[in-house]
């Protein structure tokens, strides 16, 4: 029995419908899973862009649009936007039909066949005929292996652009009536390739043969289980490196949405328990990093203004941060800010009643300390979280998957107090204590 259908169906459907609009300025701002959570346009950073696009991609999904019909839909949204685009109309209008269509496609596929994994456990990789067929696409064509081989996570398509590779489900059934067996094991190698170069920061990056740059393998787990383990990796860690403003409008329009909020507080939180109760020998397995949210586009312009504009709007912390803030809980209750308000720690960044600027001319010691933020906050008791700007972090580059040094800011400390007279010295930023 194996499975077909037709070409729009409701897990297709429903898999673009629970993207999120991201603008964006190039292709390499969205990567591998994170295709998962947005809906982009290559260049396309203006919302009314955006949203014009995503429902000519809606129509195409929903309603079947022709490619011809989404070109038509094209030039009127270029002509009402008046958006510049890079490279020709045609090549333009099929590499984003076929991307976000072809992409949505196999996506609700591949649910389909995880759902019935058990009773139809053989995939076959079918090459489907293009223009510029990929002789790699065209080597796996007829490969049939277990639904559970390693294989799959890498090669379930689509792994590059243009690409209308499909998979069919099969039963024993199936292959005798075929006359088929399951084929030899495919060995998964990979290649360098170049990217950046049009922007001026060429790198090489390692990817499985067959695939274009910004895809990436699945992880079925992940597919299974829910989103909520890379939540924050996939909101805020394509933003570490844009520009600040950019990076807080594009956060910020996620986060208040409420179910995206809460997807991402409930990942720190559990971050945060873990990091609470863990052995010194369990503590290494645990993140290191967690991203919290960004600085607010008010905080940069003022910052910016000041003449110590932030090099990253992204807001961090690390492991050992916590830590010192729990071990603080234990040594002197009577200033620590309590576990249950880190717990909720994303959610309280977006609300603070105050921000103020603790220049590093005003520490102690200021060769040893940085600009640095402060967040205040109401009752029970007045509560300041401190967020170093400019903080090194280590985190992995998302191309290359090496460790790189970025600046961001740090959340570091945070303390309770019951007046606010000795903060009356530096400059608010914003709110009012």
């Amino acid at each position: 029995m194996t499975v077909q259908s037709g070409f729009s169906f409701k897990e297709q459907a429903r898999y673009f419908e629970k993207k999120l609009n991201l603008p964006t300025n190039s292709y390499l701002d969205v990567l591998g899973e994170e295709h998962d959570y947005f809906f982009m346009v290559a260049g396309a950073n203006r919302n009314e862009v955006l949203v014009a696009f995503r429902q000519a991609v809606d129509d195409a999904i929903q309603r079947g649009e022709t490619l011809e019909g989404f070109r038509k839909q094209f030039d009127e949204i270029v002509a009402k936007t008046g958006w510049q685009y890079n490279g020709g109309r045609n090549w333009r209008t099929r590499i984003i039909y076929d991307t976000n269509v072809y992409a949505a496609y196999n996506r609700g596929r591949l649910q389909q066949h995880l759902d019935l994994a058990d009773v139809m456990p053989y995939w076959e990789y079918q090459h489907n005929d293009n223009a510029h067929p990929r002789p790699f696409h065209v080597q796996l064509d007829g490969t049939i292996r277990p639904a559970n081989d390693p294989f799959w996570r890498y090669y379930y398509p689509i792994k590059a652009y243009g690409c209308h590779c499909t998979v069919i489900a099969h039963d024993e059934d199936d292959l005798k009536a075929m006359g088929r067996t399951v084929s030899p094991p495919v060995e998964i190698e990979f290649e360098d390739k170049l990217v950046g170069v049009r922007s001026g920061n060429p790198r090489s990056v390692n990817l499985p043969k067959g695939y274009d740059v910004g895809f990436a393998p699945y992880n079925f787990d992940n597919l299974k289980s829910g989103r909520l383990d890379s939540v924050d990796k996939v909101l805020m860690q394509k933003m570490v490196t844009a520009d600040p403003l950019f990076a807080s409008k594009a956060v910020n329009d996620l986060l208040v949405q409420p179910e995206i909020m809460a997807l991402h507080a409930r990942a720190f939180q559990d971050w945060a328990r873990k990091v609470s109760v863990a052995t010194k020998a369990d503590l290494p397995a645990i993140e290191d990093v967690k991203l919290l949210g960004v600085l607010p586009e008010a905080i940069i312009d003022k910052l910016t203004a000041e003449g110590i504009p932030p090099n990253s709007a992204v807001i961090a912390i690390e492991r050992k941060g916590l830590l010192h803030s729990l071990r603080e809980l234990k040594e002197s209750a009577n200033i620590a800010v309590p576990l249950s308000f880190w717990e909720k720690l994303p959610a309280y960044l977006q609300e603070p009643k105050a921000i103020l600027l603790q220049r590093k001319e005003q520490f102690e010691n200021p060769d040893k300390n940085l600009n640095t933020l402060l967040f205040i906050y109401d009752a029970p008791q007045g509560k300041k979280i401190a967020v170093k700007l400019e903080y090194k972090f280590n985190l992995k580059d998302r191309l290359t998957k090496k460790n790189q040094k970025y600046h961001l800011n740090s959340v570091t400390t945070g303390s309770l107090f019951k007046d606010t007279t000795g903060m009356r010295k530096y400059e608010v930023l914003w709110g009012e204590l």
